[in-house]
């Protein structure tokens, strides 16, 4: 993934179709989403004025790009490739996807890591606010079940609460998607 990709990402600049993509890679792929977390810490560090976001988006992925390992390292199939980021981000739950339009097809929850987190909650509705699917897990990505049927062209609203093991609740906030026609 290149840093104008991550950039493009991080300033909601990326299509519905590209967005899907990215995050789908982001699921499978530990030392992406890890770059994406630096980034976005960087970034909120920063606070950049409006004009000077998308070019400081940019240097900062960069830079941590450089710092990843870019070695291809063959992979046994029969083994299903680790989906949790390798350094999670202390204190913040941040939300990879989906957000925005998206397909219905092959969705994927996906949020960065609470150290110390024992479990996490998410909660799929509807506009009206009903409860669509909701699921328990250690991971930080999620696929919605085939069975789970989501409209075309409706709103839905998703939240993750991280349950750490000194008894705190960390959360995304509600986020919102949209399945397309």
């Amino acid at each position: 993934m290149t840093d104008a990709m991550i950039a493009s990402y991080l300033d909601r600049r990326l299509s519905a179709s590209e967005r899907e993509r990215f995050e789908s890679h982001l699921a499978e792929c530990g030392e992406c989403r890890e770059a994406v977390v630096d980034s976005e810490k960087l970034l909120k560090r920063v606070r950049p004025r409006r004009g000077m976001k998308t070019l400081i988006a940019l240097s900062v992925a960069a830079i941590v790009l450089v710092g990843v390992r870019l070695e291809v390292i063959p992979r046994n199939p029969r083994i299903v490739p680790e989906t949790r980021a390798t350094t999670p981000v202390t204190g913040a739950l941040g939300v990879y996807g989906p957000i925005g339009e998206v397909s219905g097809r092959a969705l994927r929850f996906v949020w960065s890591p609470i150290v110390g987190a024992v479990s996490y909650r998410l909660v799929v509705t509807d506009a009206s606010s009903r409860p669509v699917w909701s699921t328990t897990s250690p991971d930080t990505v999620v696929a919605l079940p085939a069975k789970v049927g989501l409209r075309a062209g409706e709103r839905y609203f998703w939240i993750v609460d991280a349950l750490a093991s000194n008894g705190i609740t960390h959360s995304t906030g509600v986020r919102e998607f949209r399945v397309g026609e």
